[in-house]
C-alpha cells in the first residue's frame, strides 16, 4: 500500500467501491487501515481493524493484493505496447467466443500493426496464429489457399525469420554479459 502513488491509490478506492454490496466493503476499510497505520503486522491490524478475525485476515490481504493488483493494471494498461497488445488480443479472444469473427479480426488486425510497430516480433506472430484460427472457423475451411491466408503465411514466415535472429542476437548479448562478469576489468582482452 505505501508503495503506490496518490493517484493509484485514488484510482484503487474508486475500482475497489465498484466490488462492494451494500454500501459495506472491507477490502477498502483493511486497505485504509493499512494506509494509515503503515502497519501489515497481523496482530497490529487485528487491533486497528475490527472487522475480521484472526483466521480471516490472510484470506482478507491475499483478495486485498489481488484487488491492489488489477486496479494497478487497468490503471496502467495503456501505459506500454505490450499492455495494449495483451488487451487487445484478450479483447479479439472474447470476440472469437461468442462468434464475432470479424470483429475479432479487426481487432487482431489493430493489433498485429501495434506490434509491427513496436518490434513485438513474438507477440505479432501469435495474433498472425489467431488470424489463422479465426478466418478458418469463421470461413469453415483452411484459409491457407486464399489470398489473405496466403499473405498471412508470408508474414509468418517472415516474421519468424526476423525472431530466430532477435533470439540469436539476445544469445550474444548474453554471452557477453557472461563474459564480462568473468572479467570485469578487462584483462583477458589484453592478453
Amino acid at each position: 500500500v505505501s508503495a503506490l502513488g496518490k493517484h493509484e491509490k485514488k484510482y484503487f478506492r474508486q475500482y475497489a467501491s465498484t466490488h462492494s454490496r451494500g454500501g459495506k466493503n472491507k477490502y477498502l476499510a483493511l486497505f485504509d487501515a493499512i494506509e494509515k497505520d503503515g502497519a501489515n503486522d497481523n496482530g497490529k491490524l487485528l487491533q486497528k481493524y475490527p472487522g475480521p478475525d484472526a483466521r480471516q485476515l490472510p484470506n482478507l490481504k491475499q483478495y486485498l493484493y489481488n484487488l491492489i493488483l488489477e486496479s494497478l493494471d487497468l490503471y496502467h494498461g495503456h501505459a506500454d505496447a505490450r499492455s495494449r497488445l495483451t488487451k487487445q488480443i484478450r479483447s479479439a479472444d472474447l470476440l472469437m467466443n461468442k462468434g464475432l469473427y470479424p470483429e475479432a479480426l479487426a481487432i487482431l488486425g489493430n493489433a498485429c500493426k501495434t506490434a509491427l510497430k513496436y518490434d513485438r516480433t513474438l507477440p505479432a506472430l501469435e495474433i498472425i496464429s489467431r488470424q489463422f484460427r479465426c478466418m478458418t472457423i469463421a470461413s469453415g475451411k483452411s484459409v491457407l489457399a486464399s489470398k489473405e491466408g496466403e499473405r498471412l503465411l508470408a508474414r509468418q514466415h517472415k516474421l519468424a525469420g526476423q525472431y530466430q535472429k532477435d533470439c540469436e542476437i539476445l544469445t550474444l548479448h548474453q554471452q557477453a554479459a557472461l563474459l564480462q562478469a568473468e572479467d570485469p576489468l578487462g584483462r583477458i582482452a589484453e592478453a
